[in-house]
């Protein structure tokens, strides 16, 4: 009874010692605990990276977000920081770990929610660094970030912050090396700091229990509360649907059926079933649902138990809301059908009166002596539609006789536009016509004016030259005679007795069509003419260009025949006697002059394109002789570099990289001469091809001797690189044995200096308790005294 007694004390004093409760949920060792949530996916890694950072400068770092100080209870991020630094002892002194704070330890503390704070934390050895710097870096660096929502972007910055600010100093000189010797530290109270550090662990997994089962309740409840308003939602819902208000939509519908034919009142008495077959199947599903087992007030369930009794209630309610629009729909249904059944006479009397209205237009058109055929159609139609619309007036077809009578309204429409129409395609028809015969009378006046423009075009050329138009005036009277019997025609159709004004503007327009071919004939006539006249003209000039360009293809090729082939001159003889052609044709008594011209226009256009050919081939072998005059160049340079780095470092380089010189030396004297390789043969495409194979040996030979000097050389490099790494080895081992000879000087005279000091004295232990110490009577030493160690540095600032 009395252990069980102390038991609860012990327990009672844990939780007295670590309130509030949500103090026992502290993470004590991970680095990074976003418990506000404020980080997103990128923003954690950045975070996580900055502090790796500042941790390898030697520091503990810990970084947490938090809502509200840590929750209800704390005062202040710096009293939670103080909870925290009590309750983990990866963030304690070793000497004092209730108060003191670990001497390396950095820790960064953000508060988000009603109450915000921003606060860094560290331990005695980065107070020298931090102390003086700490709040302008969270007040002008940190809180504008927070402020601005860059969560991430402010928790970098502190971190890098840090980091710069205890970054060490480089080094200065080589100094001795001061080893200070400490008496070993009492670590008696050790065994007691463990032992409440197992008190506390307990404590805490009696806490993470009892809040397991609160979240475990809170979710039920939850769940609860929200299948209590689907279910109420439901029963409201179905409340909607009293039976007096059935009853009284029942009526409306039925109401507008009697009123109505069959065919108008199904939709409504359809629309009608369908939402009482939805009401009906919900209000069932609802009384099934209302048994005990699903009841939601039942305080017992399982959360996912009433998340299915939700669920199942969330069926019925969806079933009573597309009862609902169904119901709405019927509404509306009524509603229109009423209006229509309003508006039905209306519409008669305005269809009527649409029709007496056409008729009343024809009838003065037709007054005028003009025949109304499509008019007269179109108002049978009318009446047609409106003697329907009437039929189904009589039989309650509202809908159709609305439609009817608005169909009637638009044809009497129509016949009324169509009547007007006929007295202007009558004047229409008539000016078309006069147009028609004026331009037939043009027509003749062109034919007669190309008579002797043909006349004069036989007695000056060759047939050749205009067999192309010999028939073109002849075909030309035919198609104006053509277009006088349609203009005729389209005449007749247009007087009142015929009135039949399609078949005139087809009449007239075949007349245009004929018009235009006849014109166009014409037109070839004087073409023809203007062509031959200036072909006449510029035949001998065109002539005089073609042998110009012919003879500069001639002594280009005349130039460079050593390196052209003779099927360029071939071609050239070929264009020449074209052109020898052309002159002959010029020199007849009617000559051909269009085919003077263009055989003068290919030569000259083939001894252009001979002389680009030729111009191309030779610059074709002019490339070839200079890549071979490069390649031999840059063999030789190659050897000669080569050959002067083998002379450098002739006592590193070996047999094998001088071998492949020599190899690379006699490849090239057997590389041939460019000068050489020309056809000795100027006519002779045999030679040029010798030429051309002689050059290309020259640049493969070349190229060949380059590769092996370059391979020489790559040689002798390795070989001077390993006589280089062989010496270096030779200085490191010498200088290795340089510095064991001063370090075994150093040792003896370290001994000497010992032998001959007083002799040593001991330091005292250290007292347990307060006092401060004083000098030892004997020299070297003294005693120490265990004080209470700092609780670190740093603050907190609001934002």
């Amino acid at each position: 009874m009395r252990k069980s007694g102390f038991r609860l004390a012990v327990l009672a004093a844990a939780l007295a010692l670590f309130a509030p409760a949500s103090a026992w949920a502290f993470d004590c060792d991970r680095t990074v605990v976003d418990e506000a949530g404020a980080f997103g996916d990128g923003e954690m890694i950045s975070v996580e990276n900055a502090a790796a950072a500042l941790a390898r400068q030697g520091a503990e770092v810990r970084v947490r977000t938090v809502r509200d100080f840590g929750g209800p209870g704390y005062a202040s991020l710096d009293a939670y920081k103080a909870a925290a630094m009590r309750f983990c002892p990866s963030w304690q002194a070793a000497d004092n770990p209730v108060e003191g704070m670990r001497n390396n330890l950095i820790v960064f503390m953000v508060s988000y929610g009603s109450q915000r704070g921003a606060g860094l934390y560290y331990g005695d050895q980065w107070r020298a660094k931090l102390d003086a710097e700490w709040p302008a870096l969270l007040g002008s660096q940190v809180v504008p970030r927070l402020r601005d929502g860059r969560n991430g972007e402010a928790f970098v910055t502190a971190m890098n912050g840090v980091a710069g600010l205890i970054k060490p100093a480089p080094a200065r000189g080589n100094g001795p090396v001061v080893v200070k010797h400490e008496a070993p530290t009492d670590l008696t109270g050790l065994w007691w700091v463990l032992g409440a550090i197992v008190l506390v662990g307990a404590c805490v997994l009696i806490f993470l229990m009892l809040r397991s089962r609160k979240r475990e309740r809170e979710r039920r409840q939850a769940a609860q509360a929200h299948a209590k308003d689907i279910k109420a939602r439901c029963a409201a819902k179905i409340a909607e649907f009293d039976d007096a208000s059935v009853a009284v939509l029942e009526a409306e519908v039925n109401r507008a059926a009697e009123s109505a034919s069959d065919e108008d009142a199904k939709p409504l008495r359809e629309g009608f079933a369908e939402m009482r077959k939805l009401l009906d199947a919900a209000t069932g599903q609802f009384a099934e649902l209302t048994t005990s087992k699903n009841d939601p007030s039942f305080d017992d369930y399982a959360a996912e138990t009433y998340a299915k009794i939700a669920a199942s209630f969330q069926d019925a309610l969806d079933t009573l809301r597309k009862a609902e629009a169904a119901r709405e729909a019927v509404k509306a249904g009524a509603s229109a059908l009423a209006r229509t059944i309003a508006a039905a006479p209306a519409k008669i009397a305005s269809a009527n009166a649409a029709l007496e209205a056409a008729e009343a237009r024809r009838k003065a058109v037709q007054d005028k002596g003009f025949k109304t055929p499509d008019s007269d159609a179109l108002i049978g139609q009318a009446a047609s539609s409106l003697d329907a619309a009437a039929n189904d007036l009589s039989r309650k077809r509202f809908g159709a006789c609305v439609e009817a009578a608005a169909k009637a309204e638009k044809l009497a429409g129509d016949a009324a536009l169509s009547a007007e129409e006929m007295p202007k395609r009558f004047e229409a028809c008539n000016k078309a016509v006069a147009a028609l015969g004026r331009r037939i009378e043009a027509s003749r006046a062109s034919i007669e004016a190309a008579r002797p423009v043909f006349a004069a075009i036989q007695g000056e050329y060759a047939e050749s030259c205009w067999d192309t138009i010999n028939r073109n005036g002849s075909t030309a009277e035919h198609e104006t005679e053509d277009a006088q019997g349609s203009a005729d025609a389209a005449a007749e159709s247009a007087t009142m007795e015929v009135q039949d004004w399609d078949g005139a503007k087809a009449y007239v327009d075949g007349a245009n069509a004929s018009l235009e071919r006849a014109e166009s004939l014409i037109r070839s006539i004087h073409a023809l003419k203007a062509n031959l006249e200036t072909a006449r003209r510029d035949a001998p000039g065109e002539i005089g260009e073609a042998e110009k360009d012919i003879l500069a293809a001639r002594v280009f090729i005349a130039a460079h025949d050593a390196d052209l082939r003779e099927a360029i001159e071939t071609d050239l003889d070929a264009v020449e006697k074209r052109l020898d052609g052309a002159r002959a044709e010029l020199g007849k008594d009617k000559p051909d002059y269009l085919e003077v011209i263009e055989a003068a226009k290919a030569a000259n256009a083939a001894a252009d394109k001979i002389l680009a050919n030729a111009r191309t081939e030779l610059e074709a072998m002019q490339a070839k002789r200079a890549r071979a005059k490069s390649a031999k160049r840059d063999a030789a340079s190659a050897i000669s570099k080569t050959a002067e780095y083998i002379e450098d470092h002739a006592s590193d380089v070996g047999v094998g990289a001088r071998n492949e010189l020599a190899s690379a030396r006699r490849q090239l004297e057997r590389v041939g001469s460019v000068e050489s390789a020309v056809a000795v043969r100027k006519d002779d495409d045999i030679a040029l091809a010798a030429s051309v194979a002689a050059l290309d040996a020259i640049v493969k030979d070349a190229d060949g001797a380059k590769r092996t000097a370059e391979a020489a050389l790559k040689a002798a490099k390795a070989d001077e690189r390993r006589a280089e790494d062989a010496r270096e080895a030779e200085r490191a081992r010498r200088r290795a044995a340089e510095a064991a000879r001063r370090a075994e000087e150093a040792r003896r005279d370290a001994e000497r200096r010992s032998r001959s000091s007083s002799s040593p004295s001991f330091p005292s232990f250290p007292k347990i308790g307060g006092g401060s110490s004083g000098r030892s009577s004997g020299g070297g030493g003294g005693s120490v005294s265990i004080g209470r160690s700092s609780s670190g540095g740093g603050g907190s600032v609001g934002w």
